[in-house]
């Protein structure tokens, strides 16, 4: 209801809603009858998409599901808010919730979630990944993980790590590098990814763990510096840049990624649906593009093959998790 009442309120305005370009006009069109409103809740299934993009045109080819939908993202929610509503939601096939790698930490860094998201959910598919990459300001004394180690270590307690938040997939990055590397820093939240990139320009925080997207134009503008990456191979949009692993710490590994989910119980034959439009809609040039200009990756990865996925990644949050003694808040 926050999320609806904040976009209702954008679109009176006449104004861009946050999270994506184009949503006012979608909710216009909902008012207006051409779209039967089918609200999607949890992570922002476009959050790795430049806001210069046209979502809109996405959306449009997206319609061509089983009906005309139109996707109220839930922007003003908490992730795992939006989460527990969507395992909630009718099983008719007009609900979609936005899954990526903050619900994958959530059991981790939670100590009751109203969602299980095996148990509760039908994958339907992976549609982008993006490598973590580890950035610091450009005048920052070190420029490889080694030197960051070895300058961390001459400061123990003194450098602070930026994250967009408890539980979200920088919080966890960083924290399991510093358990990896042995650095005692002061780990930071911040409300939201664009805060805590904001505060590592600015010099309040030092260094940051986050999803490519998030920093990448910070990086091509000269006002971030990358030392790392957090993929098994270097990322494409950064030949130059070392991954954590090939710097020395062998058993690092931080991917983020984004995909869709319906409530358990929908006809079988929707997200297969879904699935199939969807791996045409990033097949397109003006969806490729900006995902990889963006720092992001097409990847489709669909149905059970997403499921196990997804059983992989909650295995992989629970040993990193474990390693950086991440307690539940």
């Amino acid at each position: 209801q926050v999320a609806r009442d904040r976009f209702e309120k954008a679109w009176e305005a006449k104004l861009p809603a946050a999270g994506g370009a184009h949503l006012v006009e979608i909710l216009k069109r909902c008012k207006s009858g051409q779209i039967k409103a089918l609200y999607v809740v949890g992570e922002n299934p476009f959050a790795t998409l430049p806001a210069s993009m046209d979502v809109r045109a996405a959306l449009e080819r997206l319609e061509l599901l089983v009906v005309p939908i139109a996707f109220a993202i839930g922007v003003a929610c908490v992730p795992m808010v939006g989460m527990a509503i969507g395992a909630a939601a009718s099983k008719d096939g007009y609900s979609i919730v936005g899954v990526g790698t903050p619900q994958m930490v959530a059991p981790y860094a939670f100590r009751k979630l109203d969602y299980d998201v095996v148990r509760d959910f039908t994958p339907i598919a992976r549609y982008v990944v993006s490598p973590n990459v580890f950035v610091v300001v450009p005048n920052f004394p070190a420029s490889t993980v080694k030197e960051f180690i070895e300058h961390a270590k001459s400061k123990p307690g003194q450098l602070n790590l930026a994250t967009a938040g408890p539980g979200s997939a920088s919080h966890l990055a960083g924290v399991y590098f510093n358990a990896l590397a042995g650095v005692n820093a002061v780990t930071v939240h911040y409300k939201g990814g664009s805060a805590a990139t904001i505060s590592i320009v600015s010099g309040e925080s030092q260094y940051l763990i986050t999803p490519m997207p998030a920093v990448y134009g910070q990086i091509r503008a000269g006002r971030l510096k990358a030392i790392a990456t957090g993929g098994e191979r270097r990322a494409a949009q950064l030949p130059q840049v070392p991954t954590v692993e090939e710097s020395g710490i062998a058993s690092y590994r931080s991917v983020g990624w984004s995909g869709l989910l319906m409530p358990k119980g929908v006809p079988p034959d929707i997200p297969k649906l879904i699935a199939a439009r969807l791996a045409e809609v990033i097949a397109t040039n003006n969806v490729r593009e900006p995902i990889i200009n963006a720092g992001g990756e097409p990847a489709l990865l669909a149905g059970d093959d997403f499921a196990r996925f997804i059983q992989d990644e909650l295995k992989r949050f629970g040993a990193a998790a474990k390693a950086a003694g991440l307690k539940p808040e």
